[in-house]
């Protein structure tokens, strides 16, 4: 099942490049129910407010054959984004959401088809379904970007969930989504500089003790780390995200990097500077 969770959570990854190709989902036996919703606001240049919205929902995917087996829990977040003023661009923001989760929820048919046969292995009484989950966070929602934090797992038995970190960031003013080389003035200078920040910050206490315990300092693990899927702009800086096995094991859990504003925001290219 090991090699089935990375074909899936790399998978996901690939979704957050290229969601504007992703079909429109199958039909899927499922009820859904609405938990909560969560929200973010910030001013735009006209006074009014950005709002990046998070719905809580969920759908139990049945077995076709046997509508009272549940294989799969896929829980999610629904994202809206509102931009005052300009609807286009959040239009097309909203969309690359909406892809993702359809594409999603197409996995997991998938992972139903495992669920089922792996069910049959299973004494009486010992079935509990499969898990699938996808949530988001809102990192920054200003009138430049608006960059969201997609965290996803999943959980088949085993001896812990899966999981994995993307972020995904926008050009608020036309919607559309910004890759390293959009978002900075030059990817070689980023990564000469995020090379050294990151072999100096791995060299905190905070760090040190979450790494392999043979760790030693690699560059290539830098081109693993940087890519255009595994980073965001927050308030205070520009975040790499370092996923798990990368650098340290599962129970070190996902690291997150961030380079300050102060420090390095000459890498990025002003147009996306916070105020």
């Amino acid at each position: 099942m090991k090699k089935r969770t990375v074909a899936f959570l790399l998978g996901i990854m690939l979704m957050l490049g290229a969601c504007g190709q992703q079909e429109a989902p199958a039909a899927i036996q499922e009820t859904e129910t609405v938990a909560s919703s969560e929200e973010t606001e910030s001013e735009s240049e006209e006074g009014k407010e950005i709002t990046v919205r998070m719905t809580d929902e969920k759908e139990e995917l049945k077995d076709k054959d046997d509508k009272d087996l549940v294989l799969v829990h896929y829980t999610y977040q629904k994202v809206e984004v509102e931009i005052p003023g300009n609807e286009s661009a959040a239009s097309k923001i909203n969309g690359v959401f909406a892809q993702q989760i359809a594409g999603n929820r197409n996995t997991c048919e998938q992972y139903m088809e495992w669920a089922k046969e792996d069910k049959e292995f299973r004494a009486e009484g010992e079935w509990n379904p499969y898990e699938v989950g996808l949530s988001y966070e809102c990192a920054r929602a200003d009138q430049k970007v608006i960059s969201i934090v997609a965290d996803y797992y999943d959980y088949t038995g085993g001896a812990h969930p899966n999981g994995n970190r993307g972020g995904l960031t926008f050009d608020t003013a036309t919607g559309n989504e910004l890759t390293l080389d959009k978002a900075f003035k030059d990817t070689e200078d980023l990564k000469i500089a995020f090379r050294s920040f990151l072999e100096e910050e791995l060299q905190k206490d905070e760090y040190k003790e979450r790494l392999f315990p043979d760790f030693e300092f690699d560059p290539s693990i830098v081109g693993d780390i940087m890519t255009d899927s595994t980073w965001y702009l927050s308030k205070d800086g520009i975040v790499f995200i370092c996923n798990e096995y990368i650098i340290g094991p599962h129970a070190a859990g996902i690291f997150t990097f961030t380079m300050p504003y102060k420090e390095y925001g000459k890498l990025l290219n002003e147009a996306y500077l916070p105020e």
